[in-house]
């Protein structure tokens, strides 16, 4: 009963991006560059690190490239299945606001849903949350983390 408005936020959040998705080209440099750096990763001969015109993409960390590789690897390429999987991070973001508002205050059960309200309709994290960015998972670790925290210091 207590997870069902984080899952509601969750769901809304998710509904949402996904029709920013539908409705919106490639966002220009940002989005276009992250799917043409993973493109290159398997046409240029290195599956493991990125290329953007030739040279070596080193400007941010890998792990978005290799999971559009993945997503690509498992559906063919598609540009709509990349754009994917920053926002299901934004997603996991969404859910983890709430369960870690409800395990902070588990004497006021709204407070989840309300928190994980408030994040999944900003319009900045609508916005960044549906682009194809690495700045939804490097956020994702964020709450991963305060939630693991929280768990050790309840449990060690």
């Amino acid at each position: 009963m207590r997870m069902r408005p984080v899952l509601f936020a969750t769901l809304l959040f998710a509904l949402t991006a996904l029709t920013l998705i539908l409705l919106r080209p490639l966002m220009p440099v940002e989005e276009t560059r992250y799917l043409a750096a993973a493109w290159e990763m398997p046409v240029g001969g290195s599956p493991w690190v990125p290329h953007l015109n030739g040279a070596i993409y080193g400007h941010k960390p890998p792990l978005l490239f290799w999971l559009i590789n993945l997503v690509w690897a498992v559906v063919d390429v598609d540009a709509f299945a990349a754009r994917l999987v920053g926002p299901a991070f934004a997603t996991a973001c969404v859910a983890m606001t709430g369960l870690l508002a409800l395990r902070l205050r588990p004497d006021r059960p709204a407070r989840g849903g309300a928190a994980a309200l408030i994040l999944a309709v900003s319009p900045v994290w609508l916005l960044f949350g549906s682009t194809t960015m690495s700045d939804a998972m490097q956020t994702a670790a964020t709450p991963l983390a305060m939630l693991a925290l929280w768990s050790a210091v309840r449990r060690p």
